[in-house]
C-alpha cells in the first residue's frame, strides 16, 4: 500500500495523478474514523444500558397511572422493546450527534410549553391564593 501523502500528492513523487486512488485516500482515515466512532458507542451503550435508561422507573408511573415519554436513539433500544413508554421519540439513526441535536431541541420546546402552561395557569392560582387570603 502507498503512503496516504503519496497517493493524495502523487506529483510530488513525480507520478500521475489518479482519481481512483485519491478518492480512496481521502475516503480511508473518514471510514477509519467512522467505523471507530461505531465500536466506541456501542460499547458505551452496551456498559451503561440500565445507568442510562431505568426501566423501573416506567414500570412505577405505568403502576401508577402516569402518562410516560421517552427519547431514545438508534433502533429506540429497550424503551421501545418494553411497550412502557407512551410516547416514544426515537430519532432512527446511528449518529449521536443528530440524536443529541433532536433530543435537546425536543427537551426545549416541552421545557416552553410546560413554562407557558404554568404561566397561563399562573394568574389563576394567585386569583385563589389571594381570595383564601382575603377570607382567611
Amino acid at each position: 500500500m502507498m503512503d496516504p501523502l503519496q497517493e493524495l500528492y502523487p506529483f510530488l513523487h513525480g507520478q500521475a495523478k489518479n482519481p481512483q486512488r485519491e478518492k480512496m485516500a481521502l475516503l480511508e482515515p473518514v471510514r477509519q474514523k467512522s467505523a471507530e466512532s461505531r465500536n466506541v458507542k456501542a460499547q458505551f451503550f452496551a456498559a451503561h444500558a440500565e445507568a442510562l435508561v431505568s426501566m423501573a422507573a416506567y414500570r412505577k408511573a405505568r403502576e401508577t397511572g402516569m402518562v410516560t415519554f421517552g427519547l431514545s436513539g438508534m433502533q429506540g433500544g429497550e424503551m421501545q422493546a418494553s411497550g412502557l413508554v407512551d410516547h416514544l421519540l426515537v430519532v432512527a439513526t446511528d449518529s449521536i450527534h443528530r440524536i443529541q441535536e433532536c433530543h435537546v431541541t425536543t427537551f426545549h420546546i416541552l421545557w416552553d410549553l410546560v413554562h407557558t402552561i404554568l404561566a397561563d395557569r399562573r394568574g389563576d392560582l394567585r386569583a385563589e391564593v389571594t381570595e383564601d387570603a382575603l377570607r382567611g
